[in-house]
């Protein structure tokens, strides 16, 4: 199988363990492991999940087959879980080293790195973003590169997904215990419009001599009866709405 794919939207070069450090597990093949980022080493790639329902149509056989990026071949050798999307908007993940030409571990080309940990238990950000300065300012060469000054930065993974959005997931949660509240609202003034249509009723089995514990008995069936109905229904367009969309 070949399939030439000429522009990507983004395509992170990833080093070491990446994808064991995250906890992923492919929908299929397999991961990148520690030794495709080695001098010598096969080009392989990774591919998202929407990636490999556009192309292959979530074709199994797509594993193992070639992915032509920019007029140089990789080999497939996996397929990332669907909802995985770190970094934002990625499509394919390669090895950094085998996809760098001319790459020399004496003099490597200088590139940015976003570094990807886990956190010991009991571990803080501010922990890691302290010992990682430490760590800059005692190495003689990265202290002549960074200078004394440097500071590190450390986010959570959710912060580095959602960034921005956070906000706006906000706002929304807010707008829905709004609309949430004024169904209730209006759901309480049916209910007690319908109960004061009974008051008449009510009042005239008093007079008789009536029972009044059976239409009591009959108004909390009744409003069982609906709330069940509306969980049921809400359960269903829950369900429709988070259900992801055809490709």
């Amino acid at each position: 199988m070949f399939t030439v794919l000429h522009q990507v939207v983004l395509r992170p070069l990833v080093l070491g363990d990446f994808f064991g450090v995250l906890g992923t597990t492919p929908a299929a093949g397999r991961t990148l492991r520690p030794e495709d980022d080695v001098p010598g080493a096969a080009r392989v790639v990774m591919v998202s999940h929407g990636l490999w329902v556009r192309r292959w149509g979530g074709d199994p056989a797509a594993v193992g087959g070639t992915l032509t990026i920019r007029g140089v071949p990789f080999t497939v050798v996996g397929v990332l879980p669907e909802g995985f999307d770190y970094p934002r908007g990625a499509d394919v993940w390669t090895p950094t080293i085998p996809a760098v030409p001319g790459w020399s571990a004496d003099d490597p080309p200088g590139m940015e790195l976003d570094l990807v940990a886990r956190l010991a238990p009991g571990a803080t950000p501010e922990q890691v973003a302290l010992e990682m300065e430490r760590f800059f300012r005692e190495d003689p060469e990265l202290a002549g590169a960074y200078g004394p000054d440097v500071a590190a930065v450390v986010r959570t993974l959710p912060e580095v997904v959602l960034g921005d959005v956070r906000p706006t997931v906000l706002l929304l949660f807010l707008g829905a215990l709004l609309v949430l509240g004024v169904a209730l609202f209006n759901v309480t003034n049916l209910v007690f419009v319908r109960a004061a249509g009974r008051e008449t009723s009510l009042a005239v089995r008093r007079a008789l001599g009536a029972d009044l514990a059976r239409p009591i008995r009959e108004a909390l069936a009744e409003g069982a009866l609906l709330a069940a109905l509306a969980g049921i229904a809400g359960g269903v367009l829950a369900v429709a709405a988070l259900a992801p969309c055809p490709p």
